[in-house]
């Protein structure tokens, strides 16, 4: 391979070092922002007569992947992505290690590496699969952990991860003619999967001390997240998001900073710009979907929070709390969030542009053009909630209209109070429990006598007695013993009471053996007993 790569390289007439410098110079590199205003329109560079498909090569003969077309924006997810901070790329045909451009143990034996001074100076692993490092300069002085499926095309991953820079992954990414092309050099990328597919797509991206984290199932379009978070700046994530030409290009660039760009960025040059020259932004979040959404978002030094399934639509959020370039002074623009708004054909277009300040945007200025140029080089600190939702409602408004003044939040976001009761008893018992006294006395007292009569009579006695009581009982008998029946107690008068203990007492005398007359006088009645 390295004879035929140097019999190619002298029929030209040029050496490899000639080459590589004709190609790309440092200075070059450095110079490119400004000089690459039109670069979806410019052909790319050929340094080949051979012509490098998209997912394969002439020069090795493979056909090219059904379905892939690498310089047209895939709308589809190819496959589900690995949001893990693991390297999960799996090589079915086996990795080639390289360490500056040598080859370990194993070599790719032509299902890797083809092209001209494909993998030159190149470390790291590249796996086995007819597509990785596919196309010329390829992978050349690379630095990247492991490639699967990845860097397809010619200039593919050139430069990637250089000068000091690292990416730790390449999978299913980076195809297309200069695709990741000085991506990390001298930043850093964690993964790129499933990313990165299109002409020029993740140019330079995190380059000259950038970084970026995890780019999954993004930045697929010509030219899109070109020069993203380069020069310095900082996007923790772009997931599912920047899908279209030149979306998120240049953002965060010059030391800007954005926070997990999420379902985002899905249109022509969305996001582009947003967060340039050390501008700030916070979370982006189902937002900023439509051509030139977000475009030049926060940009010279303004700043956004969080932005939550906002800007939807075209030219919303455009130039949104950005300072005007030509007036540095007036920097400082800011909005403090962007909650459910902006949703509309140029909805929030330059809101709190040129040193403007806006308390927040929550639920309002859904609709076209509504909040155009609101808060330009004004103050709205109270925010603009839940109105300005008509077509071009609050437009050039510098103060806070009457009909929002009544819904306008605070800095901190209110807690909604349910109207109905819960539907599920409480799992707790109440913190105060009841007292032991009742506060109020019973409404009805109890009777003194029992509600139920005796079940059942008292049993007599079975024999008379054996010998005569030696005391006088202390009461009356109850029962009689001349006919051994018995006498249920039921109430009575003291008459009747006085009657009975009378004819007691004359039995008595009658009965008993040597008794006295007149012994009643000294005894007392049996009711009188029962008193005592």
């Amino acid at each position: 391979m390295k004879l035929l790569v140097a019999s190619a390289l002298l029929a030209m007439g040029i050496s490899s070092v000639e080459l590589i410098r004709s190609q790309v110079s440092r200075q070059r590199i450095r110079s490119a922002h400004d000089a690459d205003a039109d670069t979806t329109d410019a052909a790319p560079s050929r340094t080949s007569t051979k012509r490098i498909k998209s997912y394969g090569s002439d020069i090795a003969g493979s056909k090219p992947k059904p379905g892939a077309d690498t310089g047209i924006l895939f709308r589809n997810k190819q496959s589900t992505p690995s949001l893990s901070r693991r390297l999960a790329a799996t090589c079915f045909g086996g990795l080639v290690e390289y360490f500056n451009g040598t080859a370990g143990n194993q070599t790719c034996e032509g299902a890797c590496c083809v092209g001209i001074t494909a993998c030159g100076n190149f470390t790291g692993k590249v796996c086995k699969d007819n597509v990785s490092c596919f196309g010329d300069n390829a992978c050349y002085d690379a630095n990247i952990g492991v490639i699967v499926n990845g860097c397809n095309g010619t200039n593919a991953c050139f430069y990637a991860g250089t000068y000091g820079g690292f990416i730790g992954e390449v999978s299913n990414s980076c195809l297309g003619n200069d695709a990741c092309y000085s991506a990390a050099n001298g930043g850093n990328i964690t993964a790129i999967q499933d990313s990165c597919l299109g002409y020029k797509s993740c140019y330079h991206a995190a380059y000259d001390q950038g970084n970026i984290g995890i780019i999954s199932s993004a930045c697929n379009g010509n030219s899109s997240c070109h020069y993203a978070a380069a020069r310095g700046g900082n996007i923790e994530d772009i997931l599912d998001s920047c899908l279209g030409d030149s979306a998120c290009s240049y953002a965060a660039e010059e030391g800007g900073t954005i926070g997990v760009i999420q379902d985002s960025c899905l249109g022509f040059k969305a996001c582009y710009s947003a967060g340039h020259y050390d501008g700030t932004i916070g979370n982006v979040t189902s937002s900023c979907n439509g051509n030139y959404t977000c475009y030049y978002a926060s940009t010279y030094g303004g700043s956004i929070g969080d932005v939550l399934h906002s800007c939807l639509g075209d030219g919303a959020c455009e130039r949104a709390a950005a300072c005007d370039d030509d007036n540095p002074a007036q920097c400082g623009s800011n909005i403090t969030e962007i909650l459910y708004s902006c949703e509309g054909v140029n909805a929030c277009n330059r809101t709190a542009y040129a040193g403007g300040y806006i308390g927040g945007i929550r639920n309002a200025c859904n609709n076209n053009t509504a909040c155009l140029r609101a808060a330009m080089g004004s103050t709205i600190s109270a925010g603009i909630n839940a109105c300005c939702n008509a077509p071009s409602a609050c437009v050039d408004i510098t103060a806070l209209p009457g009909a929002c003044s009544a819904n306008a939040p605070t800095n901190t976001p209110t807690v909604i109070v349910p109207t109905t009761s819960p539907i599920v008893a409480p799992s707790q018992p109440p913190s105060n429990p009841p007292t032991e006294a009742p506060s109020k006395p019973p409404t009805n007292t109890p009777t003194a006598a029992p509600s139920k009569a005796p079940t059942a009579a008292p049993t007599a006695p079975t024999a008379s007695p054996s010998k005569k009581p030696t005391a006088k009982p202390s009461l009356a008998p109850t029962v009689s013993g001349s006919s051994g029946g018995t006498r249920t107690k039921s109430k009575k008068s003291k008459k009747g009471k006085k009657q009975k203990a009378g004819k007691d007492q004359k039995r008595t005398r009658e009965h008993a053996p040597g008794a006295t007359s007149h012994i009643s006088a000294n005894l007392r009645s049996g009711s009188d007993q029962q008193r005592t």
